[in-house]
């Protein structure tokens, strides 16, 4: 395990006192279990990031296949006109 060593101002300090206290918490145990969850929220917000980045390029793909197929419909429409061939 590494060793930090912290310094804040005076009335933080005062507040995690008094809710390490309360908690029945020592201050390394109480100024962990913050770094813990403040660092797991960041992972959270990066993974949240990645996921809506993911979900926009699947619509960007998904909105390039709708247009192909869209180019592919007018075609055979096209080439059903032109040949007089019926669609089934």
């Amino acid at each position: 395990m590494k060793t930090i060593s912290l310094k804040m101002p005076e009335e933080i300090y005062e507040k995690v006192e008094k809710y390490r206290k309360a908690m029945d918490k020592n201050r390394s145990g109480y100024v962990m279990e913050a770094v813990v969850e403040y660092t797991k929220k960041l992972e959270r917000e990066e993974l949240e990031e990645q996921l809506r980045e993911a979900s926009k390029k699947t619509a960007r793909q998904y909105e390039k296949m709708k247009d192909e197929l869209k180019d592919w419909d007018n075609a055979i429409f096209d080439y059903e006109k032109y040949y007089g061939v019926e669609k089934e």
